[in-house]
């Protein structure tokens, strides 16, 4: 039984996920379960975690870049690998990168798996409690940065600022089908949504390459291109560009985000033109959010230049210890 030690979970099944945290609450670990391995990340950054239990399939990027990551920002965290392959390189590999353990995602092996996540809780892989403390303190650090950002953001003339600046473009639509076209259009403008229409992949290319584009929503095929093969073009030219790939709406349809030119995240349901419209609504809110961020980080970053150089140099020193 382990009292009160954290556990980071990474499982991108919401079921196994739920069955993995209440084994380990009542274990006595306190538990942080998590569904992917972006937020994944956040939180190594934020803290501590004596132990990190993932699933080799976690998403987006997967357990092995989440494990590299995890080596480099949280040396002394212990990692168990749960895979769900048979395949004696994909453990081979994680062992290499310094996995604590990988265990077998096979209810058979649930025992071994618990005794082994107690285990890693108990192993220090650091060389001294120097490094622990140091790895620590860069956390509480790197945190206390991001709130003060937090802070800064909330001013009302900062806020005011941004709500200026991050007024939302026209969606520029790709659908070949005029009547698609008109009923995602009036469904959209009904909430306050504008369009661009057009109705090939080659002319959302010109689009885009000629004006700002935010988000690019495109029918999966098109007149002259497939939507995949627009949307891999239009993030060449412009990365930061969201774009939603769709099919005809429908019962059992969806659609899909792309990042870097390829599928990023399935968006269901996609039964009706209204599903479309709402899974626009919180792209543009998340989208949003995100030039938001970007917008407090440039502020501060020229209203704290010397704080910040002051950190950098402090978090640098820190680094060069630990990797001694």
């Amino acid at each position: 039984m382990v009292e009160g030690e954290e556990l980071l979970i990474v499982e991108s099944s919401e079921r196994t996920r739920s069955g993995l945290s209440d084994i380990f609450t009542k274990d006595g670990f306190i538990v942080t379960a998590l569904p992917n391995t972006r937020s994944a990340r956040e939180r190594l950054v934020e803290k501590f975690f004596p132990v990190m239990l993932a699933d080799f399939d976690a998403k987006p990027e997967g357990g092995i870049k989440l494990l590299k990551f995890c080596r480099e920002r949280s040396p002394s965290t212990a990692v168990v690998m749960l895979s769900a392959k048979k395949s004696f390189n994909h453990a081979v590999e994680a062992f290499r990168l310094g996995a604590f353990d990988v265990i077998p995602k096979d209810t058979s092996e649930l025992e071994r798996m618990r005794e082994q996540v107690v285990q890693a809780s108990q192993v220090t892989f650091s060389d001294s409690e120097e490094s622990v403390v140091m790895t620590e303190v860069l956390a509480i650090m790197e945190h206390a940065v991001q709130l003060m950002m937090d802070l800064y953001g909330n001013q009302p003339e900062i806020q005011r600022k941004i709500k200026s600046l991050t007024s939302c473009d026209p969606i520029l639509l790709a659908e070949s089908d005029q009547g698609v076209a008109e009923l995602i259009i009036k469904t959209g403008e009904a909430r306050g949504l504008s369009f661009e229409h057009v109705p090939a992949g080659g002319a959302a290319l010109d689009v885009s390459m000629q004006t700002p584009v935010s988000i690019a929503l495109l029918r999966d095929q098109l007149q002259d291109l497939s939507g995949s093969m627009t949307a891999k073009s239009i993030q060449a030219n412009s990365p930061s560009t969201m774009v939603v790939v769709y099919t005809h709406p429908g019962p059992g349809r969806f659609a899909e985000t792309y990042s870097n030119g390829s599928p990023d995240e399935v968006l269901r349901p996609l039964d009706s033109a209204d599903d479309l419209i709402k899974h626009l609504e919180a792209l543009l809110y998340r989208s949003k959010d995100i030039e938001a961020q970007r917008r407090i980080i440039e502020y501060f970053s020229s209203e704290n230049s010397d704080f910040l150089k002051r950190y950098a140099g402090i978090k640098k020193r820190i680094q060069k210890i630990l990797k001694k």
